[in-house]
Parts: structure tokens; sequence; C-alpha cells
């Protein structure tokens, strides 16, 4: 599993941005993939170093880091679309050599079928079937010989070995022409996520009519980056029971059901049930023997009969882990309702 983050060092790093980020670096910590950290700088004339240098460094304040990507290198150069302009160029000259894709008053644009749809199905919206009689020829390849979003970002995405897209739905209506490139280059498809965008009280998209926008604003305000990354995280996801407030590993560690710890006494709280439903939080110290242990593993070793723990199996919600008192102790605990 791979996932990407890809803002274009045109501004400051937008709060929108951020939360996109947070959700791929939270999906691939969960899930046990690949983050990487890309920077879209196709538009030469708006790109700056200084605003590159403003998105890595917000990224790290908010606690994101990545596995590849710019400013850390990886097995694909810097990262940097402004250095890859060779590769969509060529990219272009092999749809134009297979004749899907023609010259137009000096750009390229892709040939779009006359008929059939293209389907697949969104993390978020479901099902979703575009006709192509409703999707017209698309530039990939300027006049000058820069290329649009369409094809640099796809040629990345497939070049880079992205599995999953996850970015805003502003950009749901040009993934039927990213597909069409992908099926063209005889890649396989990635899986796609479009996230809500974040509006602002008057029911339209954030900008900076609205007030402060960038994420080095509110650090400046003096936010405290737990805050910023808490308040980010419950920006379209919640985990229930009312929950608000915790730490950076409760929302990465979110869907996961096995984790590895250091062996040692370990401070536990479980979740029993009885058969009406009732609850009762159980606490106490356990010791582990093993550096890998799944929930029915905790619970034994807190003295479950086999009875409850196989109950227990199918009712735990989510582990989390926190440290406890000292650093070879370790915290388990899950939210205080079952489902």
């Amino acid at each position: 599993m791979k996932l990407r983050i890809a803002p274009s060092p045109t501004g400051k790093l937008h709060i929108g941005n951020a939360r996109t980020a947070l959700f791929n670096w939270l999906y691939a910590k969960a899930n046990n993939g690949t983050f990487l950290v890309r920077i879209d700088d196709t538009d030469t004339e708006r790109s700056t170093e200084e605003f590159k240098n403003d998105i890595i460094q917000n990224f790290r304040w908010l606690g994101i880091d990545w596995d590849e990507g710019v400013d850390i290198g990886g097995p694909h150069g810097e990262y940097k679309q402004s250095l890859r302009f060779d590769r969509y160029q060529e990219v272009a000259n092999q749809l134009l050599s297979e004749g899907l894709a023609y010259e137009d008053d000096g750009a390229v644009r892709f040939k779009v079928p006359d008929d059939g749809s293209i389907e697949f199905k969104d993390y978020v919206r479901g099902d979703m079937s575009f006709n192509l009689s409703d999707v017209e020829d698309f530039v990939i390849l300027r006049s000058d010989k820069s290329p649009t979003y369409h094809l640099a970002s796809t040629v990345d995405d497939i070049d880079y070995g992205i599995t999953i897209i996850a970015r805003g739905e502003d950009i749901l209506s040009s993934t039927p022409k990213h597909i069409l490139i992908m099926q063209a280059l005889n890649s396989d498809l990635p899986d796609f996520c479009h996230l809500p965008l974040l509006f602002g009280p008057d029911g339209k998209k954030l900008s900076k009519r609205h007030g402060d926008t960038s994420v080095e604003a509110f650090r400046d305000k003096g936010i405290l980056q737990e805050a910023m990354f808490n308040y980010l995280c419950l920006l379209g996801w919640s985990p229930g029971n009312d929950l608000e407030k915790f730490d950076s590993e409760f929302p990465r560690l979110a869907g996961t059901r096995t984790h590895t710890f250091k062996k040692g006494r370990k401070f536990v709280k479980i979740i029993e049930a009885d058969a009406e439903g009732n609850s009762r939080s159980v606490w106490g110290f356990i010791n582990l023997t093993h550096d890998k242990f799944e929930v029915g593993d905790v619970l034994l070793a807190a003295g479950w009969a086999a009875p409850a723990l196989n109950k227990a199996r199918g009712n735990l919600f989510n582990l989390d882990i926190k440290t406890y008192n000292d650093p070879n102790s370790t915290r388990i605990y899950g939210p205080d309702y079952l489902r």
C-alpha cells in the first residue's frame, strides 16, 4: 500500500491540504503502508523555494513524516515535477505515436473515446460512473511543452507506484481523465478516495476571505501542535462515543488489530461485556512474554476465561497505545463502547 500528498509550492501550506496529508499519512501508518510527499511545481512562474520549505516545515510541525519524497529522497530522485519534464514529454510522444493523442496548435490533446464510460469505486462516494460523451479531448502537453496537471500527476502516480489516491473532491471530475491515461499506458489502476472539502461559515470553499487558512498562521497565533493535529483529525472523521481529545497514536492505529510492543510489564485497560451488552472497564498490569500479540493475547494475559475471550474478539473496538509512567511501560485501551 502506498499513498501520497502532492502540494504545489505556489503558496503557504493550506489547512485543507494539511488535512488531506494527515488523512493519507494516518491511513498509511495504520495499515503498514508507505507515505510519500512529492512537490507538484509545474507552475514554474508561481512556485518558489520559500513555499516549498513552508510546506515541509509545517508538515513536520504537525508530526507528519514520510517514507520517501522531497527533502529525504528515495528511488525516484528529488520528487519534484519541475525536474521530470523530459519524462512527461516522453509519455506524450508515446501517446502520439500510438494514435491515442494528437497535436492541436502546438499543444497535445488526449483523444477521448466517443462512447463508453469510466467506472470506479470511491472510498467515500461509492460506485462512480462517468459517460465519456461528457468528457472532451483534454490537453496533456501545452504548446511550450510543459505538462498539464492531468499528465504530470498521473504519470507520477504510475511511476511512483501509488496504490491509493486520496485527494479533495474538487478533483473528482478529473479522475476519468486520469484513468484514461492510466489505461492508455497499460497501468494498474489505484483505488480512489475523494475527501470532502473544508468550507467557511457561508458554505463556500475555505479561502482567505474567511480568515487564516495557512498552517503557519495558526502556528504563529500560538495554537499547539497537538491541538491542531487533534482538530484536523476530526474534520471529516469521528471515532465515535463523542471522543474529541486524543493523542496522535489513537487515529494512527484506528482500525488495526495487531501491534508490536516491547516485552515486559504493561498497564492495560480493556472492556468486558456481558450477554446483555452491559460493559465495564478492567484495569491492571500484565506481563508480556512475546513481542507481537493480538486482542486475544491481551485478554488472556489479563486472565480472561475462554468464553469471555471469544465474545470479546468481536466486541472490542480499536486499540491505542500510550506511554504510561515510563518508556518501558505501555497502556492499551479501547473506547468505552462496543460495536
